[in-house]
Order: structure tokens, then sequence, then C-alpha cells
């Protein structure tokens, strides 16, 4: 540039600039979930700006959706941050998104589409009970709420005999059969409970932990839950024997010895049977 008078012009140019031409912002990227916010009635959606602003500064944000009929509406203009949260919307319905940016020469192109269900994994069920039915450890459980989508399976896992891993039994307890989803109850047989990788021990608890899934993920696995302490008959006691320094013409003392295992709770006490034999004849 050279400034000019009556006389001419100056004898040198000022400093060079060079000046971009404003244009629209480049799209916004990776839109997505934000699952956090994400429920049956809401959906939040985070994004990140283009790369470049168009040599202007990105104003604001425009979002459209289609409510899945295949017609794209506005949803929002003039959002600030590179984050919205649609309200008010349809629990288990899936709603695809876009979104503008704005600069002042105008929209960006749009970016890439993202579809999302308005749900979210059910939450943590509560913890179930085990009863003991026969030769069998009935667990039940409560259905927690889905998220907004139903529940379509739990899975099952009962303690093993170190009390800290819990493992399931899918051939007893398969949480994704249609009928276990139903009734939220399954049994598994005292002998696979005692067999590995369970090998519990007669008296131990039965502890059982759930989680529900539904489309979107699993919950959170439950708490803990027993209630149900498998226990069997005492061994025979054995080694009954006379007590010959006590047993006289009117009273026999006997001694035996406990059997090896209580089946899981102490002996309370012994039932004695007999019966009279006759002396033999001289």
């Amino acid at each position: 540039m050279e400034s000019r008078n009556a006389f001419g012009y100056s004898t040198a140019y000022s400093n060079s600039v060079t000046i971009l031409q404003a244009q629209v912002p480049d799209a916004p990227l990776n839109l997505a979930n934000d699952p956090p916010v994400t429920d049956d009635s809401n959906i939040g959606l985070s994004w990140f700006p283009g790369a470049f602003d168009g040599a202007s500064p990105v104003i604001d944000y425009r979002i459209t959706y289609d409510q899945g009929v295949g017609t794209w509406i506005p949803l929002a203009t003039g959002v600030i941050s590179p984050s919205y949260t649609a309200t008010s919307l349809v629990a288990d319905t899936v709603y695809a998104f876009k979104v503008e940016a704005r600069n002042i020469v105008g929209y960006s192109a749009e970016s890439s589409v993202v579809s999302i269900r308005a749900a979210g994994v059910p939450e943590q069920p509560a913890a179930p009970t085990t009863t003991v039915n026969g030769d069998n450890v009935d667990i039940a459980w409560t259905a927690p709420a889905d998220g907004g989508s139903p529940i379509i399976a739990y899975t099952v896992k009962i303690r093993e005999t170190d009390g800290v891993t819990f493992t399931a039994d899918v051939t007893n307890c398969d949480g994704s059969d249609s009928a276990i989803v139903s009734a939220r109850t399954c049994s598994v047989p005292i002998a696979t409970l005692r067999a590995a990788p369970f090998s519990l021990n007669w008296g131990d608890s039965i502890f059982a932990q759930i989680t529900a899934s539904n489309v979107e993920g699993d919950s959170a696995a439950s708490t803990e839950g027993n209630g149900a302490v498998i226990l069997t008959g005492p061994d025979n006691a054995h080694s009954l024997a006379d007590d010959a320094s006590v047993t006289s013409a009117s009273r026999i003392k006997m001694t035996w010895s406990a059997g090896a295992a209580d089946g899981g709770t102490p002996v309370i006490d012994y039932r004695i049977t007999y019966k009279e034999i006759s002396a033999p004849s001289f």
C-alpha cells in the first residue's frame, strides 16, 4: 500500500498483509451419543468443531433430526456449545441427528448422521434371594427399571467356594432364555453347586449376583444376595461298642464315634434303637 498527497505517492510501500476471505466453516465432527445423559425420554449429543472455522469464528450450531419416519425437521438453532440434550422423546424409539456449524458467512455442510435410541442400560438390580427347594437351590430376583428398552436377558452368577469369584451356570440358569427372563427365577441342583467350579461345602451359604441387559447394554451387577444354606444329614456314627467296664446284668453302656462329616450343621443328638435277643439255651 502507498500513501498519496497533492505532490504524489509515497516513495515506499507499507508492510504487506495476507487476508483470507471468509467462508463457511467445516462440518462438525464426531457427532455421538452422550450415554450419561441419554435415557427413556432424553438423548444427549456431543460433537467437535470442524477442523477449519472458515476464517470467521463459529457463532452457533443448528441441529436437525429424524423421528424414525424418514423426515428431517429442525430440532434446535442457536446452540452455543458443542453439546445438546433432546428432551420429551418417546422411549425405545430410534432418532437420527445431524449438526451444522454457522459463522458470519453461513452454515457449514452437515455432519455425519448418528442414530440413537431413547434408552439407556437397565438400572442395577436389587440383590437376589436363594432358597433350598428339595435337591435344588432356587435363585429369584426382581426386574429393575429397564432404562427405556425391554430387558432381554439376565446374567446369573453364583459365588464359588473361594468367597470371591462369581461364575455363571448357563446349563441351569441361562439368563437369555425367555422363560427365565419372564419368571426371573432359575434353579440349580445342589449337586452342581458341590462340584467344580463352585465346589461348595455342606453348610455353605449360596450367594448369587444378577446383571440385567437390554439392547443398549448391561446394567451394573447387583450386590450379592443369599438365603439358602445347603445341608445334608450327618455321616453315620461308627465304632459302636460295649463298654465292658460298666455293663452288668442290669445295664449296658455303649460308646461310639461321630461320623466324619456333620452335613453342614452341628450334630444335635443321637437316636438309639435296640432289639432284645433271647439268651442262648444250654
